[in-house]
């Protein structure tokens, strides 16, 4: 919610005779909500993730729906003047995360996809983020390493920002840090973005730790969720292992004066 009489939500709308699948913006004004045009891409696609430049100034990112993936494309929206536009598309990436410092800056977050050799509906995920400066969004492979891939993004100020990602501690380093598993987050300090490995209980057998939702208060304390659970493991490329335990655990983790801890489930 921008204030307590204008907000914002998006979702999808599916015809029930149909596969297709298109989003949806709902925008509160005087007192009730409206849906609001989005533009027609003449195919399937999703709205992941909006977020606030300024009052009246808005942003949204999501993707095509295709098959094999790799046929998908990100899709980048801009509200001004009263009216959703698209305003750039990147083929073979789905972007899921969105958020903006100011009206003239701001990041993106997903990951791009490849295929395995000559298989096209066999692919893998690199992890990618998007910046949004002097009018434009611009493609960023830097940041993410190894495996990672970016979830959401928050931030704070234009100093002070901090991504989730989808992605678990490499196992060398969860063996180097044992007996703990790692979180992976990303935390911006207005010049760069540092990867950040939160310690988390181990949970015995389970290989997949990550963090879901983060929320930054105005005293810099944060919160954030996610959960130890069900994981697949990458073997080689194209081949995985699937790793199966009986219950999945809750991960807390708080932030305040400089240092993460865990609450245990």
């Amino acid at each position: 919610m921008l204030s307590a009489t204008d907000g914002w939500a998006f979702g999808l709308t599916k015809q029930a005779s149909t596969t297709g699948v298109t989003p949806l913006i709902l925008h509160f004004s005087n007192g009730a909500w409206a849906l609001a045009p989005v533009p027609d891409l003449k195919q399937n696609w999703t709205i992941t993730d909006l977020a606030v430049g300024s009052n009246n100034d808005l942003w949204a990112v999501g993707y095509t729906l295709a098959f094999p993936d790799t046929q998908a494309m990100g899709v980048t929206l801009h509200y001004l003047d009263g009216k959703w536009r698209i305003t750039q598309t990147f083929p073979h990436i789905h972007l899921i995360g969105l958020a903006m410092d100011t009206a003239n800056e701001g990041w993106a977050t997903g990951y791009s996809l490849q295929s395995y050799g000559n298989n096209p509906s066999t692919t893998f995920q690199q992890g990618i983020m998007l910046h949004y400066a002097h009018g434009t969004w611009n493609e960023v492979f830097t940041i993410l390493q190894g495996s990672d891939v970016g979830s959401s993004i928050t931030l704070a100020s234009p100093t002070n920002g901090w991504m989730d990602t989808e992605t678990t501690a490499a196992d060398a380093e969860i063996t180097a840090a044992a007996p703990e598993d790692n979180v992976v987050l990303y935390h911006y300090n207005g010049t760069a973005w540092q990867r950040v490995l939160v310690k988390v209980p181990t949970y015995p057998g389970f290989l997949k730790a990550t963090v879901s939702n983060l929320a930054i208060l105005p005293t810099g304390e944060i919160w954030a969720v996610g959960d130890a659970s069900n994981g697949t493991q990458t073997v080689a490329p194209g081949t995985t292992q699937q790793i199966v335990y009986p219950q999945p655990h809750m991960v807390i983790l708080h932030y305040l004066n400089g240092q993460w801890t865990t609450l245990a489930d």
